[in-house]
C-alpha cells in the first residue's frame, strides 16, 4: 500500500459512489433545470447529449469528472437519459472519442463557473486540512471536509489519490507539531527515567505501573497509592490544555495501547512525548481511583455501622445521644481497618479547598503532621472542630473532656469524602475533583438584573408566580381531600403491559428466531457501524475478517461471558481476538457506533411514530457486587451495590449508560444533553424527586417527570405568601437569591450545553457555590410544586408515568435476558471492566431494538394491508422484546 493512502477501499468507494436513480441525491443533483436542458440539447447526436449530461451531473456530484470512472450505474444512466429523451444504450458510443470528453469538460467548466484545481487551491486546501487535522485527524472526517471545500469553491476534483496525499501531509504536520509540544516538556533526566521504564531496567516497569486497578479495600488503596507515589517522582508536567479534546482523547487511548517494545520503536520525539503524556494521565486516573476507593470505604463503613446500630435491641434516650460502650468498641475495631490507608491518603494527596473548607484542611494538616511525628494524642483547637456539626461534637468527647482521637480522625475522613463530592475540596492532579471554576466556560459578562439574562429571570419568576397563584387553590378540590386532612398514599392502577392487548404478543410471535451474533451481522449490513471501530493508531477501518471478530467481541462483552469462550469461534485465534480488543474495541468506539445505530433508528417510519407518543426517560438499576466478608462483623451485608444509570430516547434506544459505585440524582440527566430532542417531557426514576434536580433540569430546559407510583406528602412553595388551607404544608421562595445567582446559573448551563462537562459532575460541584446552590434549590422547589399539583390532578400524567414504567420493565427484562445467568451481577470482575461491560450490553440491546423495529414494521404493514390493524395502534407496538433470541448458534 502507498504510504500516503489514508482511506480504505470501502471508504474510497463511498466517497466516489454515484447515486442510483432511487437515491434522493440523484433527484437533488441529477435533475436538470430548463437552462441546463437547453444547453445539453444544443449538442449534436444523442450520444454526445447524453455524455455531456453525464459529465455535468458527475461534476456537480460527487465532483470527480467522467475520466475517473470506468462504469456508470445503469439506473442513473437511464434517469439522466429520460430527461433528454434519448436511449441510455447510446452512452457506449460517447466513450469512444476521448478528445470529445475533454472538450465537453472544458465547456462545462467555462459555462457553469467551475475552475481547475491549481497550486494556489492546493495551498489553501492544505492549510484548511491542517487546522482540521489539529482538531480531529480521522481520515474520513478530513476527506469529507476536503470534498466539501472543493464543492463550495466549485473546483473540478483532482484524483482521489491527490486529495489523500494532502490529507496524509496534514495529519503528519499536526502529529509532528503535537509531539514536538509534548516532547519539549521532558527534560534529559526524565528521558533517562523513561528509557529505564521501557528497557525494564527500573524496578517499576511500564506493565507494573499500569497494573494499578485496586479493589475497594485498604489494600487496594495502598496498591494505587504506590503507583501514584512512583509516578509523582518522575515530576512530569506535560501541557495538555492547548491540545484539542478529540485529539487528546485519541492520543491518550493510543498511548495506553502501546506496550514497552512498541514504544522503543518510535522516533525519540514521539516516544518521550507520548510516554510522558501517558504517565501523567495515568497519575491523574490513579488519583481519581484513590478518591473513589476512599469514598467507597467510608460509605461502606457508615452503612455497616448504621446496620449494626439498628440491630441493638435495647436503647435508652441517653444511648441515642451518645455511642454505647459495645458500639464504641466495635466502631473502634472497624475504624482501625480504615487506618491502614488513612495516613497514606492524607500524606499522598495535595488537598486544597475554598474558604469554607479551611477548618477541615487545617485538621488534615494537623493529622498529617501527627502521623509524620508519630504522635498518639491530639489536642484540636475549637477552630479545628468547626467542620463537625455542634450536635455531633459531644460524640468526640471522652470522660476527661478530651477528644477521642480515632473518632476525630474518622470525622475528618468522612467530611473529606463529603467535601470532595460537593467540590469544596479538590485535589491537585485530579480530573474529577478540580476547582469548580475549572469546569466552566469563560464568563461573557452577561447576567445582571438589568441585562437580558436578568430580565429573563424576572419574567420567569412572574410567570411562575401566576401559575402557583392559580394552581395552589385547586389542590384540595382536585384531590377530594377534606379540610385539615393529610395526603395519603394512593397507588396507581396497574394496566395490561403495553396497553395493546393481544397486538404485541401476536407481532412478537411473528419475529423469526435468530442467533444474537447473526442479528448483529444483519444490523451491521444495514448501518455499517463496525466502520466506527477504527484502529487506535492508524485510524483505518477494519477489514471484513476483523469486523467478524469485533461483532463476536461485542457479544462476549455484552452478555458478560468474556473473551475466552468466543475465541474458540472460527473467525480468529485468541491472540487475534485480544489484538482486536486492544486496538479497536474500546468505550469511545462503542459509543460512536451506537450513535450511528441511533441515527439509523430515527429514520425508520415506525420509530418516528413512537417519537410522537413517548418522551425521553432515564432509569436506575441497583447492581449487586459480592465482596469479601473478611473483616465484616457477624450479620453484615457482604454485597455492595453499583448503580447503573441509563437514558432512553423516545424511540426506545439507550443513548447513555453510566455505572457508578454511589447514587447521585444528577446521573439521571446523563444523556439528555446533546441529543436531538425537543424534550417535551423527560421521565426519570423516582429517586429524582428532589428539589435540586428539578431546578437543574429546568436550567437545562428539560421538563422533569419522576415516576412516582403514589401520592406523597410534599411541601408546596409560594412566591408571594398567601393564606392557604390548614392541611397544606407550604413554604416561601427566596426570589432575591434566584435573581442574584442568574449569572452563575447561566454560566453553568452554557458549560454543559457546550459539552465541556457532564451534567452529573456539575450538579454535584454546584454545592460548593452557596448562592447558586440555594438558587437552584429554590427554582427546583417552584418546579417541583407545579409538577406535584399536576400530578395530583392529571390522569393523563399518571397514564404517561405508568406507560414509561412499563417501558423500563420491558427494557430491563431484555437486558437481563442477554446475560446467561439472567441477572445483573459483577461477581469476580474488576471495577475497571464494569463500564465496558455495561456499555456493550446497552449496545446489543439497541441492536436488538433496531432489528425488531425493522421486522415489526414489515409485519405491521402486512396486517394493515389486510385490514387487520389500525394505524393508530402502531404507537403501542413495543420493540423491547427478546423471546426470539438465541445467545449461541
Amino acid at each position: 500500500m502507498n504510504a500516503k493512502e489514508v482511506l480504505t477501499q470501502e471508504q474510497r468507494r463511498r466517497f466516489k459512489s454515484i447515486p442510483e436513480a432511487n437515491d434522493p441525491k440523484a433527484v437533488q443533483y441529477y435533475t436538470f433545470t430548463q437552462e441546463q436542458l437547453d444547453h445539453i440539447l444544443h449538442h449534436r447526436r444523442d450520444h454526445n447529449r447524453l455524455g455531456f449530461a453525464v459529465q455535468l451531473a458527475l461534476v456537480t456530484y460527487p465532483g470527480w469528472p467522467l475520466l475517473h470512472y470506468e462504469t456508470i450505474p445503469q439506473s442513473t444512466l437511464a434517469y439522466i437519459a429520460s430527461q433528454i429523451h434519448v436511449s441510455p444504450d447510446v452512452f457506449s458510443d460517447y466513450a469512444k472519442r476521448e478528445p470529445t470528453r475533454r472538450e465537453h469538460l472544458e465547456e462545462i467548466r467555462r459555462t457553469y463557473g467551475y475552475a481547475r484545481f491549481a497550486k494556489q487551491h492546493q495551498r489553501t486546501l492544505a492549510d484548511m486540512l491542517y487546522h482540521r487535522a489539529w482538531e480531529d485527524d480521522n481520515p474520513a472526517v478530513l476527506m469529507t471536509a476536503a470534498v466539501g471545500w472543493l464543492r463550495e469553491h466549485k473546483l473540478i476534483f483532482p484524483a482521489i489519490s491527490t486529495i489523500e496525499g494532502m490529507i496524509w501531509e496534514a495529519m503528519h504536520r499536526a502529529e509532528h507539531h503535537m509531539y514536538a509540544m509534548l516532547g519539549a516538556a521532558v527534560t534529559e533526566e526524565q528521558k533517562s527515567l523513561l528509557d529505564g521504564i521501557m528497557e525494564g531496567k527500573m524496578r517499576k516497569s511500564l506493565s507494573w505501573l499500569r497494573d494499578g486497578a485496586g479493589a475497594c479495600s485498604p489494600e487496594g488503596f495502598l496498591k494505587v497509592a504506590e503507583r501514584i507515589r512512583c509516578l509523582s517522582e518522575f515530576g512530569l508536567r506535560v501541557d495538555t490544555e492547548s491540545i484539542p479534546a478529540k485529539r487528546l482523547q485519541k492520543v491518550t487511548l493510543m498511548a495506553s495501547s502501546y506496550d514497552s517494545h512498541l514504544y522503543k520503536k518510535l522516533r525519540p520525539e514521539k516516544k518521550y512525548g507520548l510516554l510522558a503524556l501517558h504517565l501523567q494521565m495515568l497519575r491523574s486516573a490513579y488519583i481519581d481511583e484513590a478518591i473513589r476507593i476512599h469514598d467507597g470505604l467510608i460509605t461502606r463503613f457508615i452503612a455497616d455501622m448504621r446496620q449494626h446500630r439498628k440491630k441493638e435491641k435495647e436503647r435508652t434516650p441517653a444511648e441515642d445521644a451518645a455511642l454505647t460502650p459495645a458500639f464504641r468498641a466495635l466502631f473502634k475495631k472497624r475504624f482501625f481497618r480504615l487506618r491502614k490507608y488513612a495516613p497514606v491518603l492524607l500524606e499522598l494527596l495535595d488537598f486544597q479547598g475554598s474558604d469554607s473548607a479551611a477548618p477541615l484542611l487545617e485538621a488534615v494538616r494537623m493529622l498529617r503532621q501527627m502521623n509524620e511525628n508519630g504522635q498518639r494524642h491530639l489536642d484540636p483547637t475549637e477552630a479545628m472542630l468547626n467542620f463537625v456539626p455542634r450536635k455531633r461534637r459531644r460524640l468526640l468527647l471522652n470522660d476527661r473532656g478530651g477528644v477521642y482521637g480515632y473518632i476525630y480522625e474518622l470525622a475528618v475522613l468522612v467530611e473529606l469524602r463529603n467535601q470532595l463530592r460537593s467540590g469544596h475540596v479538590w485535589v491537585d492532579g485530579s480530573v474529577l475533583h478540580k476547582p469548580y471554576t475549572a469546569y466552566l466556560l469563560p464568563d461573557s459578562g452577561r447576567g445582571s438584573t438589568d441585562c437580558p439574562e436578568g430580565n429573563r429571570m424576572n419574567t420567569y419568576l412572574q410567570d411562575r408566580q401566576r401559575l402557583l397563584t392559580e394552581s395552589l387553590p385547586l389542590v384540595s378540590h382536585s384531590t377530594g381531600i377534606p379540610h385539615g386532612y393529610v395526603i395519603r398514599s394512593m397507588p396507581l392502577r396497574s394496566r395490561h403491559p403495553g396497553q395493546s392487548g393481544r397486538l404485541n404478543p401476536y407481532l412478537h410471535s411473528r419475529l423469526p428466531a435468530i442467533c444474537l451474533l447473526d442479528l448483529l451481522k444483519e444490523v451491521d449490513s444495514w448501518i455499517g457501524f463496525t466502520d466506527q471501530f477504527v484502529h487506535v493508531t492508524t485510524r483505518r477501518e477494519p477489514e471484513q475478517e476483523e469486523k467478524d471478530r469485533i461483532l463476536s467481541l461485542l457479544v462476549g462483552l455484552g452478555t458478560m461471558t468474556g473473551v475466552k469462550p468466543i475465541a474458540q469461534l472460527p473467525s480468529g485465534t485468541y491472540r487475534q481476538y485480544m489484538n482486536t480488543l486492544q486496538w479497536r474495541v474500546n468505550e469511545e468506539a462503542i459509543a460512536q457506533a451506537q450513535r450511528e445505530m441511533i441515527a439509523f433508528q430515527k429514520r425508520l417510519p415506525l420509530a418516528a411514530i413512537w417519537a410522537e407518543a413517548y418522551g425521553t426517560s432515564s432509569d436506575l438499576l441497583r447492581v449487586p457486587v459480592t465482596r469479601s466478608s473478611e473483616g465484616a462483623f457477624q450479620g453484615a451485608d457482604t454485597t455492595d451495590r453499583y448503580y447503573l444509570y441509563r437514558c432512553m430516547n423516545e424511540q426506545s434506544m439507550i443513548v447513555s449508560t453510566r455505572i457508578t459505585d454511589y447514587a447521585q440524582p444528577g446521573f439521571l440527566l446523563e444523556g439528555t444533553t446533546g441529543q436531538d430532542s425537543s424534550y417535551a417531557r423527560h421521565y426519570c426514576h423516582y429517586s429524582g424527586y428532589v428539589d435540586r434536580l428539578f431546578g437543574f433540569s429546568h436550567l437545562l430546559g428539560i421538563p422533569l417527570i419522576p415516576r412516582l407510583d403514589r401520592f406523597q406528602s410534599t411541601r408546596l412553595y409560594q412566591i408571594d405568601k398567601k393564606k392557604m388551607l390548614p392541611f397544606m404544608r407550604t413554604g416561601l421562595i427566596n426570589t432575591r437569591v434566584i435573581r442574584e445567582a442568574s449569572t452563575a446559573l447561566r454560566q453553568a448551563r452554557d458549560s454543559i450545553r457546550a459539552g465541556g462537562v457532564p451534567p452529573s459532575l456539575l450538579y454535584e460541584k454546584l454545592r460548593s457555590q452557596q448562592d447558586a446552590d440555594e438558587a437552584l434549590r429554590d427554582i427546583g422547589r417552584i418546579e417541583k410544586s407545579l409538577f406535584f399539583i399536576e400530578f395530583l390532578r392529571s390522569n393523563e400524567l399518571h397514564a404517561g408515568i405508568e406507560r414509561d414504567s412499563l417501558r423500563w420493565q420491558e427494557m430491563n427484562a431484555l437486558s437481563k435476558q442477554l446475560i446467561p445467568q439472567q441477572e445483573w451481577s459483577y461477581n469476580g470482575r474488576s471495577a475497571e471492566e464494569y463500564p465496558l461491560f455495561a456499555l456493550a450490553n446497552s449496545f446489543i440491546v439497541n441492536a436488538v431494538i433496531v432489528w425488531n423495529t425493522v421486522y415489526l414494521e414489515k409485519s405491521a404493514q402486512e396486517l394493515m394491508a389486510s385490514g387487520k390493524l389500525d394505524e393508530a395502534m402502531l404507537s403501542q407496538v413495543s420493540p423491547r422484546y427478546g423471546g426470539h433470541l438465541m445467545l449461541q448458534s
